[in-house]
């Protein structure tokens, strides 16, 4: 390896070496010797003025003498440089301005990264020479640009750039293997961008058609079930139009052919038997409740809805993101462990849940809110959050859309101090006596 080479990593965080000798280590901290480095590389081979320089490093900081403040910057990285050996004539002073020239053999991520996004874009090539561009983008493109400066304003600048260019070099092999069928190819790639930007919709729609159309049916859909959670819990969104009717396609049927009924029957069947009611998305929960609509005229079996609806104490809904990420978790095992295996449940909003009752009677739906709301308080921290019950008879909708004015029924439970404090003993005393139950015989006491 020639050791005049600089090595610059500016994507998914920012390293230097020089031949075998590291300059700035990816763990440094974010100085304004660092901020200058970074300043200077992205803008290398070009004069900057020092008023701009200063007004990048100094912007927010009180400074009598910002010029002064500024040489001393220059100077600590001119001697951080020359310590591995790199001439002092790379930092160019002239014209009260610096720049980033010299004797030295650069390799910078970003202008690799740039140059590779341009020929993907612009180049006349066959498909296969672009999406091995494509591939080798991706693999260049580690993260956000100059991560730990992302605050700045001419980083923020760069970094929607760059993730643009990497996302659309993601969208030009997509298009690429939807025709030549080379799915495998680009899943490694797309399983990185999500990691990456779980947020970035063409990206987990890419991802989500990819393990589908390698017959990961049953992946694709998992994903999707992780994707629609994601953004309740932190975006407080829906999932989008397009992310829907994706699923409804890949739902839509198999790609490959059954050899018979028994191989469909096991590959329908759930891997394991899980305790509580079914969870499905919204779209089949829809389907199902249609077909139980059909099958109740034929039983006279009653079917409820149950719409159930948290909120803070004041009625705001839990603020997005971890609190409530912790809310649904705490009421979907409340319901795992209150309601009937026969029943279903699904996410209707980010705080909001409907149950599908079956073959209950009417008065049972109390009981069946009651025993859920009694589980819910008991989870840890949820005691001061309020939960509301609505249910219906499938029965009677017909007649609610016809204008009949029928009971909506609500069990709106607000807990007072007095209240948390009396479910709060008796859940120490439940926690004492089954930790009582499961000790060791020696161990008990009474």
């Amino acid at each position: 390896m020639d050791d005049r080479i600089l090595k610059v990593q500016m994507l998914g965080g920012f390293a230097v070496d020089y031949g075998d000798s590291p300059v700035v280590m990816t763990e440094a901290r974010n100085s304004k010797m660092v901020q200058l480095f970074q300043y200077l590389l992205v803008n290398r081979n070009k004069m900057v003025r020092q008023t701009e320089l200063i007004d990048v490093l100094l912007e927010d900081e009180k400074c009598g003498n910002p010029t002064g403040t500024l040489k001393n910057i220059v100077y600590r990285l001119r001697k951080l440089l020359m310590a591995v050996g790199i001439p002092k004539g790379v930092i160019v002073y002239k014209k009260s301005a610096y720049g980033l020239f010299g004797d030295v053999i650069y390799d910078i991520d970003v202008e690799r990264f740039e140059q590779i996004a341009r020929e993907i874009q612009d180049g006349e090539m066959d498909d296969d020479v672009r999406l091995e561009l494509c591939l080798t983008a991706s693999d260049l493109y580690k993260g956000e640009f100059l991560k730990k400066a992302s605050a700045e304003p001419w980083v923020m600048t760069k970094s929607v750039y760059y993730q643009e260019r990497y996302v659309t070099s993601l969208l030009h092999a997509f298009t690429i293997v939807q025709k030549s069928k080379q799915y495998d190819r680009l899943l490694p790639a797309l399983k990185k961008a999500v990691k990456m930007y779980p947020y970035e919709e063409d990206i987990y729609l890419m991802y989500i058609s990819c393990l589908h159309e390698l017959g990961r049916t049953k992946d694709a859909v998992a994903k999707y079930e992780e994707v629609a959670s994601m953004l309740y819990d932190d975006l407080g969104i829906g999932p989008p139009d397009r992310l829907r009717a994706l699923y409804k396609r890949i739902t839509s049927g198999l790609n490959e052919e059954a050899n018979s009924v028994i191989d469909i029957r096991s590959k329908l069947s759930e891997k394991h038997s899980a305790r509580g009611p079914y969870y499905t998305n919204i779209e089949s929960f829809s389907s199902i409740f249609q077909f139980v609509v059909r099958h109740m005229e034929r039983s006279g079996k009653s079917v409820f809805l149950m719409l159930c609806t948290f909120s803070e104490l004041d009625g705001t809904p839990p603020k997005i993101g971890s609190r409530m990420s912790k809310v649904s978790l705490a009421f979907q095992e409340a319901v795992r462990l209150t309601c009937r295996k026969g029943d279903v449940y699904t996410r209707y909003s980010p705080s909001q849940f409907l149950l599908m009752l079956m073959e209950l009677k009417h008065e049972s739906c109390d009981v069946v809110a009651n025993r859920l709301r009694h589980c819910f308080y008991r989870m840890p921290r949820m005691s001061k959050v309020r939960l509301t019950c609505k249910y219906v008879s499938a029965a009677d909708m017909d007649n609610i859309l016809q204008g009949v004015d029928l009971r909506d029924y609500e069990i709106d439970w607000k807990i007072d101090p007095e209240q948390a404090e009396r479910e709060e003993e008796e859940r120490i005393m439940v926690d004492q006596e089954q930790a009582w139950v499961e000790a060791p015989e020696h161990h008990r006491k009474r």
